[in-house]
């Protein structure tokens, strides 16, 4: 996994791309990837955290990593040349 780290404040040249974009506020605890999705989506953390996760053999959920306000998710789908046609992990919010 590779994750994109922006500084605090959302710089200049990230403006143009965030006005081409939906927003959209989940509440805690929601799971906004699943495992099988489409891997045809960019998100960008503007503002909370998500916990990024898989399950192992036997269903247990293993938190790999948090990602924060700031961060990218969805970036290895879009611009990799190997990308991947879907998604591998569970993206869910972090509670309040």
């Amino acid at each position: 996994m590779s994750i994109i780290k922006l500084p605090e404040q959302e710089p200049q040249f990230l403006q143009p791309l965030l006005s081409f974009c939906h927003r959209r506020r989940y509440p805690a605890k929601t799971d906004i990837v699943h495992p099988g999705d489409n891997a045809d989506t960019l998100f960008y953390l503007v503002d909370g955290s998500v916990a990024i996760i898989i399950e192992d053999e036997e269903g247990k959920e293993i938190i790999l990593t948090y990602l924060n306000k700031g961060e990218f998710i969805g970036e290895m789908g879009l611009f990799t040349a190997q990308a991947q046609p879907s998604r591998s992990v569970l993206v869910r919010t972090r509670s309040s």
